[in-house]
């Protein structure tokens, strides 16, 4: 029998609702923890991650490096990456980040700001 992927998710605010979300997928298993000693443990049986950029650290990258020798994929909440080159991570393991999901928001925000300064609002 396969078992079924095992998905740990550290997130800077601990948010319940992505774990709630990700419960009601058939075929994994998800479990989320709120601070470095529980992802250390965590990690060593997770086949991928979930992490927020602001949760990313050294600490979670030296954990993730030496425990999380079957993860096999990391997804950050964030539209990028950057805590991940900062600090480091396993080799050969696919890095997704959400720009989709926070790109047209910021670009929006940002074209807004444009306008105000042009304009004088700001």
């Amino acid at each position: 029998m396969i078992r079924a992927p095992h998905i740990v998710c550290h997130t800077i605010r601990f948010d319940e609702e992505i774990l709630q979300r990700l419960s009601t997928v058939d075929g994994i298993t998800v479990e989320g923890v709120r601070d470095i000693d529980g992802f250390s443990t965590a990690v060593g049986k997770a086949d991928g991650v979930i992490v927020s950029g602001f949760a990313y650290d050294k600490k979670v990258a030296d954990a993730l490096c030496e425990h999380g020798k079957n993860v096999r994929w990391i997804q950050f909440t964030s539209s990028g990456i950057d805590t991940f080159l900062r600090h480091g991570g396993p080799a050969n393991v696919p890095v997704c980040n959400a720009a989709s999901a926070w790109g047209r928001g910021v670009a929006e925000h940002a074209f807004a700001m444009l306008l105000s300064l042009s304009r004088g609002i700001v």
